[in-house]
């Protein structure tokens, strides 16, 4: 284990006993706060980006958790600075930092940002784990509070699906509770009713009486919207039941009674509208301060203020970016023109030698032929000098046909002349009448009883057969035979297919 890794040990060790030291703590705590400092410290002199934003979200998260949501923003500001350019991989437990940001961003009204970590986080949850469906959840009440109510529908019946997957009850009570909003806006009390009641009902079977609470204060409302009263009171004050016993839940009790006022007014009961008032007046400073309504607004501000510097400084990095782009554009621009004209100029050059050099070959394939003609004539007649006549031939056809292939690349007309010179060429390479009789006579001459063999046996042989057939018996090969007869090497193949066919066995040993 090298030293990095021995730090990043230490911080992380840090990090966990607060954590675990903050789970038996109802307060800011001294101890935890030190050991959240020192690892703070030590991540910062690593360099390990990944590791920072784990040890400052889970900070910002122990400050959130007991509602110290200014010693929360800072940290949580900075994690989202530093999330924007790294991949999840490279972040330390990814999902419970997304989802800590995401929570803090929702508290302080910052829907948007929220759901940006919390569909982030989304991708890296399995679907058969809890979490999934909570996440899912939490979007949709984002898009809810945005009044994007059918990208909530979407989500809140997601919710359900999954929680009913997963087996996860309090879930699927939550997305029963949400989704009855989305039918309330609609005026479909029936079905808004219903599952506010399975909220409720599940509710309590899994043992979550603030899950209950909170349902029975929409159910409340439900029945207010429908001037049900008496049903109103009954589900108001079983709320109340449970959050006389919750000091964090002044906001609920102040929305309640709110509620309970309007039906007093309603129902014209003066004295109850005077009780529940004088509640209200009690109640409003201690929710100020406990909700921290004020600081939460303060918050936002910041927010939004801490949201238009990351802006300002992405746009000030893109215009810079864009210049060093430009700019680049223009050299590589300028430098690409001056290797194309180089380009042109040297392609220019090299395809004028390339002129000289067919015009040069040429000259030289046609003195090699006139001394190759010369030669035979100077030459005794023999067998043996004719086919080392013939086999010249074909090197020399061979190599012609090289050289017309390679001007065919070049795709040029400028060329065309070579390449009519090279076919002629060619053509003049190719076994002539006047070569053939030579031949002919020569292997007559020296191989009398096999010529007669083969009259004799095979009086019907055409002359082009004979012609592949002498040829053969000399030695030579069906390549070098089709380039001497200016065939392809499949008609060889062919002909002497055919004359197997024709004669048999009796002409295996000629072909």
């Amino acid at each position: 284990m090298n030293e990095s890794q021995r730090k990043d040990i230490q911080i992380i060790s840090k990090v966990l006993l607060a954590n675990l030291y903050a789970k038996k703590t109802k307060d800011i705590s001294n101890k935890c706060t030190k050991l959240y400092d020192e690892a703070l410290l030590l991540v910062k002199q690593t360099n390990n980006i990944g590791l920072q934003i784990w040890v400052e979200s889970e900070i910002g998260f122990y400050f959130y958790k007991f509602y110290k949501y200014d010693d929360a923003s800072d940290y949580f500001f900075n994690v989202s600075r530093l999330l924007i350019d790294i991949p999840n991989e490279n972040i330390v437990d990814p999902i419970s930092v997304l989802k800590y940001n995401a929570y803090f961003f929702t508290s302080i009204n910052e829907k948007k940002i929220s759901n940006l970590y919390l569909k982030r986080a989304l991708t890296l949850t399995p679907k058969t784990q809890n979490d999934y469906a909570a996440m899912l959840n939490a979007i949709g009440c984002n898009y809810f509070s945005l009044k994007e109510y059918e990208l909530a529908n979407q989500y809140f019946n997601e919710t359900i699906l999954y929680a009913k997957k997963n087996s996860d009850s309090l879930r699927l009570a939550k997305g029963f509770g949400d989704l009855a909003q989305i039918y309330l806006l609609n005026k479909d009390f029936v079905n808004a009713e219903r599952l506010l009641l399975d909220d409720i009902q599940i509710s309590r079977n899994v043992k979550n009486p603030k899950n209950v609470m909170f349902a029975q204060i929409r159910l409340g409302n439900l029945y207010l919207e429908e001037k049900k009263y008496n049903q109103a009171k009954e589900v108001f004050n079983s709320a109340l039941s449970y959050i006389s016993t919750q000091d964090k839940l002044k906001k609920c009790e102040l929305d309640v009674n709110k509620a309970l006022l309007s039906i007093a007014i309603s129902e014209k009961n003066n004295v109850q509208e005077l009780t529940l008032l004088r509640k209200i007046e009690i109640l409003r400073p201690i929710v100020d301060t406990i909700d921290g309504a004020e600081l939460l607004k303060k918050i936002s501000w910041k927010s939004k203020n801490e949201i238009a510097n990351w802006k300002f400084e992405s746009e000030k990095i893109k215009l810079e970016k864009a210049s060093f782009m430009k700019t680049t554009f223009i050299i590589i621009s300028v430098l690409l023109l001056c290797l194309l004209i180089l380009f042109v100029f040297i392609y220019k050059r090299r395809f004028k030698l390339q002129q000289v050099n067919y015009e040069n070959s040429i000259l030289s394939a046609q003195l090699k032929q006139l001394k190759i003609e010369k030669a035979l004539i100077e030459a005794n007649d023999s067998l043996k000098s004719i086919k080392s006549y013939l086999i010249e031939k074909n090197n020399k056809i061979v190599q012609l046909e090289s050289e017309i292939q390679e001007l065919a690349v070049t795709s040029k007309t400028d060329v065309s002349k070579e390449k009519i010179e090279l076919d002629k060429l060619i053509s003049s390479h190719l076994m002539t009448d006047e070569n053939w009789l030579m031949f002919k006579n020569s292997f007559i001459k020296e191989e009398p009883q096999l010529y007669n063999y083969i009259k004799t046996n095979f009086s019907d042989l055409s002359e082009s057969n004979l012609r592949i057939v002498l040829l053969h018996k000399i030695g030579l090969k069906n390549q070098e035979i089709a380039n001497l007869l200016g065939i392809t090497i499949h008609g060889v193949k062919k002909a002497k297919q055919r004359l197997r066919l024709k004669y048999g066995e009796s002409i295996e040993e000629l072909v």
